[in-house]
């Protein structure tokens, strides 16, 4: 619906080893899915929920200025369409949060507007995927839409758009056009978390059991006899039980790694604090308590 919008430019041409650089972390472009998101990561995961549903439960309003002051403008007819459903699929809520959501976790989010002879019918949350810039700049450009943004909907379905067209919410940015996420600003310290939650899912995982050295301490060198005493220990070790017995002539030494020597847990608060310092949520929100504090107002 915006292609007969499109103005003719100057595109420069792009080969395959240039896509790392035009669509990279650098850039602000990311595929927001994936081991690496970080919505693995449970202090991340809960500071996008609380600012996404925080924003969301703010009622929007339509107001006009009268000789009596500023009144709501419940005749309006963008009132409804912004206070209940941006569109046939979802509520305001809902829209409102992706929005927010994707404009946290990847740096910039988009709002598509679907106009119909000349009124806004429809809001759409999208994923913007690629931003073009006029050659002649911001500044110099004589062009009414100096800006071209490429956005990626639901089910995968792509399009471009100008700036007219979409309502851009951007997370971090220098610069006012690119941006980019807290995430990717704060990457060392989101994977040390995420890093100390696998190593906690594995040491439960076998039954907070250390691993250990098996060592052979008698002189066997015939590779055939050798072989023997290893698949009968193996035979040993193989059941599921938490006791095992170590044939003669092996060590058993234990490779203990205490959490309490390495600090595990000042870490990973520091790793929370981080965090949740970065995108701006309480550590009350979070649950964490301050010692300091009197209450969690304050």
């Amino acid at each position: 619906m915006f292609w007969d919008k499109l103005e003719k430019r100057e595109v420069a041409e792009t080969t395959v080893n240039d896509w790392p650089t035009l669509y990279s972390f650098e850039n602000g472009y990311e595929n927001a899915v994936g081991k690496n998101s970080g919505l693995n990561e449970s202090t991340y995961f809960s500071c996008l929920k609380i600012i996404s549903e925080s924003i969301a439960k703010c009622p929007f309003q339509v107001k006009q200025e009268t000789e009596k002051g500023e009144v709501v403008a419940t005749n309006h007819y963008l009132y409804d369409l912004l206070r209940l459903r941006p569109n046939s699929s979802m509520n305001a809520v809902n829209t409102i949060k992706t929005w927010v959501l994707l404009s946290k976790h990847c740096g910039i989010g988009g709002l598509l507007i679907d106009r119909q002879a000349g009124k806004v019918k429809a809001l759409y949350p999208v994923k913007v995927v690629g931003t073009t810039i006029d050659n002649a700049g911001l500044i110099n450009s004589t062009m009414n839409n100096k800006i071209l943004y490429d956005y990626q909907g639901v089910n995968g379905e792509y399009g471009s758009c100008f700036e007219k067209d979409i309502m851009i919410l951007r997370d971090f940015t220098l610069d006012g056009i690119n941006a980019k996420a807290t995430r990717n600003i704060l990457s060392e310290s989101l994977d040390t978390s995420i890093k100390s939650q696998g190593y906690l899912n594995k040491l439960f995982q076998n039954g907070l059991t250390d691993k250990i050295v098996v060592q052979l301490t008698s002189d066997l060198k015939e590779e055939g006899e050798l072989k023997k005493v290893q698949d009968k220990f193996g035979r040993i070790f193989s059941n599921h039980n938490r006791v095992f017995t170590v044939p003669a002539g092996y060590n058993v030494s234990s490779l203990n790694l205490k959490l309490s020597d390495a600090q595990f847990a000042e870490l990973r608060g520091m790793s929370k604090k981080d965090i949740a310092g970065s995108m701006g949520v309480p550590l009350s929100k979070l649950g964490e308590t301050i010692e300091n504090a009197k209450s969690d107002e304050q």
